[in-house]
């Protein structure tokens, strides 16, 4: 199986540090490439893990800190030269525009949906047309979907080899991990610790307009002894970060499709405790792995309830779920039955 995956212009994939996008289209392409299918990439270059089965096709990088629609253009411009001159069974695409151009090579396409699949998203989605198959990676996501044909609910895949539980935590700081954007409440997460007088980390990518804004008025003024901010953080520090924490804070004011950091906190066994809100309650089991709650106060209750859950239990979770490999295998088997229903009119007319 020839198996061409789309990631975006914007960060390298795999990323250095934030980048969920590219993270799950660099997992799902070393996921693929175990189970024998023949991988094309098509990202920007990085300076980071390589896995010598999967074919790179160096796309212009950009950064969406500055987004250039120049990036985004010649991104296209390079997919539909290599849609033109080499042949796949199939595309995995992770932005949209893999999508279009793939069904004007009358290639069968699998479309990760990454956003919200109503409003002007939903608006896109529509639009894709035949011989695409769009993947929810929530049921929460599909759920508001308004009506649009969901091919597979497939959770987005962690590599939990490289996320594992710290052998003997510290436990002594809550963690917020993620962006500097007011909707993921990283301010939430401050009036939580003060609340509860522990130390937060917040890591976050701060880069954008908004963000800086965000983090000037809102965050930096807190910041201090029991308050730091060390910015993004990849690779074995961000693996360390998470798994010495007493608790990851994900007190999101919007609904996330998914939250692919709750899966990487749960792989390494590191409590969780989210909002009530997108596909949380999905990944959490209150009680047991984490919390779910309803606002800031529940919230800090749950800190001083965390010796109350069961050991271990998030890492069995992550592992059955959540695991790149078990996201890869399920890809696998809606894009063989794409390529099936491509190829069958053909044997029919044949």
């Amino acid at each position: 199986m020839r198996v061409l995956v789309v990631s975006s212009p914007w960060y390298p994939s795999p990323p250095p540090a934030y980048g969920g996008i590219e993270l799950v289209a660099w997992n799902l392409s070393r996921g693929l490439a175990g189970l024998g299918c023949e991988v094309t990439l098509l990202a920007p270059p990085g300076e980071v893990e390589d896995d010598p089965r999967i074919r790179r096709i160096r796309c212009p990088a950009g950064d969406l800190a500055r987004a250039d629609p120049a990036v985004d253009a010649a991104h296209l411009s390079t997919l539909s030269r290599l849609l033109e001159r080499e042949s796949f069974d199939v595309v995995s695409d992770h932005t949209l525009g893999g999508a279009r151009l793939a069904a004007h090579a009358g290639i069968p396409c699998v479309v990760t949906a990454h956003r919200e699949l109503n409003g002007p998203m939903g608006g896109l989605y529509r639009q894709l047309g035949d011989g695409t198959a769009l993947v929810a990676v929530s049921r929460r996501q599909a759920a508001t979907a308004s009506g649009l044909p969901i091919a597979r609910v497939i959770p987005h895949g962690i590599d939990t080899d490289l996320l594992r539980p710290a052998p003997a935590p510290s436990r002594h700081y809550l963690l917020f991990l993620g962006s500097m954007n007011e909707n993921k409440g990283v301010d939430i997460a401050v009036r939580v610790a003060q609340a509860t007088r522990r130390q937060l980390v917040i890591a976050a990518k701060c880069a954008e307009p908004d963000e800086i804004s965000y983090f000037e008025s809102r965050i930096r003024p807190f910041l201090g002894n029991e308050v730091r901010f060390v910015g993004e953080v990849g690779g074995m520090a961000k693996v360390d970060l998470i798994a010495n924490a007493a608790a990851l804070l994900f007190p999101t004011r919007w609904e996330e499709a998914f939250g692919l950091v709750i899966a990487e906190a749960l792989s390494c066994s590191t409590p969780v405790i989210a909002f009530d809100v997108g596909a949380a309650r999905e990944a959490v089991d209150h009680g047991r792995s984490g919390y779910i709650v309803r606002d800031a106060n529940e919230m800090a209750a749950a800190v001083e309830r965390l010796e109350e859950l069961a050991p271990g239990h998030g890492r069995a979770v992550a592992a059955m779920r959540f695991d790149y490999r078990v996201m890869a295998r399920a890809y696998l088997e809606l894009i063989q039955e794409l390529v099936d229903q491509e190829r069958a009119p053909r044997r029919r007319e044949a």
